[in-house]
């Protein structure tokens, strides 16, 4: 019998990202719902901060790969 995993695999902070080429890095998770994961992040190559928003739905089978990809 296979089980789902039990928690989403959030991202730790200091993990850098590439989103459309450009770079942030996670400082901290702001929120968890039902449908998504809410991070600060910093944008690498100007320090600007902005909120990344992870479509990651509680209770589907989804994990990450090993370069943190959903």
């Amino acid at each position: 019998m296979y089980v789902l995993p039990t928690e989403r695999q959030i991202l730790p902070n200091n993990t850098t990202i590439t989103l459309n080429g450009t770079e942030y890095k996670i400082l901290d998770t702001k929120g968890r719902g039902a449908s998504c994961v809410v991070y600060l992040a910093e944008n690498c190559s100007n320090n600007r901060r902005v909120l990344i928003k992870e479509f990651y739905p509680k209770k589907c089978d989804i994990t990450r790969d090993e370069n943190n990809n959903l």
